[in-house]
């Protein structure tokens, strides 16, 4: 791996910012290069099966890199936190998944629970039901499903109506907007959890 995408505190003399900083900007060129081959394969890829196993792929691929940043992060954490070196004990490391993380989620049962979709839920893990936000966090639930789809289903439609006007290479100029629109939206969501 790069040296610039480490996110090894101690490869950088500025405490690991620099080094935070740089996985950062390496989630945001995933999630922009997905975005454009996403995007682009209807121009690519005349089979719709073809597609749809290329997509599989492409979620595959982001979910390892997603698991890896995140198994990354936390040993980096652990490491710092412990004054040890993550390359001297990486069989530690493994043992156990760190709380909260996903291969933790994976092996301690169903990956999405209420808690990681935000909703309110009790100490046994149940929904909440005298919260007055409750309401308002299964309307933000039920968006985060809905508008990606419907966002997905009109970009699809820009990229078709592009085509029947005759335009060349019409989803492929859809996904040159959408993908760095992608990595935008990562870098701005991450900068705004990084805030105190």
């Amino acid at each position: 791996m790069p040296g610039w995408l480490t996110l090894d505190r101690r490869a950088h003399g500025d405490g690991g910012a620099m080094g935070h900083r740089a996985g950062q900007v390496g989630d945001a060129v995933v999630v922009g290069i997905v975005g454009v081959l996403w995007y682009a394969l209807p121009d690519v890829v005349e089979s719709r099966r073809a597609r749809a196993l290329l997509k599989a792929a492409l979620l595959v691929g982001g979910g390892a890199y997603a698991w890896w940043r995140e198994e990354s992060v936390a040993a980096s954490e652990a490491a710092a936190s412990d004054g040890a070196d993550v390359r001297e004990a990486p069989q530690a490391l493994r043992a156990a998944p760190s709380p909260g993380s996903i291969a933790a989620h994976v092996a301690g049962g169903p990956a999405v629970s209420p808690a990681a979709l935000g909703l309110p839920v009790d100490a046994d893990g149940r929904f909440l039901t005298g919260s007055d936000r409750s309401a308002l966090r299964y309307a933000a639930a039920a968006a985060g499903i809905i508008v990606p789809v419907l966002v997905e289903s009109a970009v699809h439609r820009c990229g078709v109506g592009l085509a029947a006007r005759g335009v060349r290479a019409p989803h492929t100029r859809v996904a040159l907007v959408m993908g760095p629109l992608g990595a935008v939206a990562t870098s701005l969501a991450q900068a705004r959890r990084a805030r105190p």
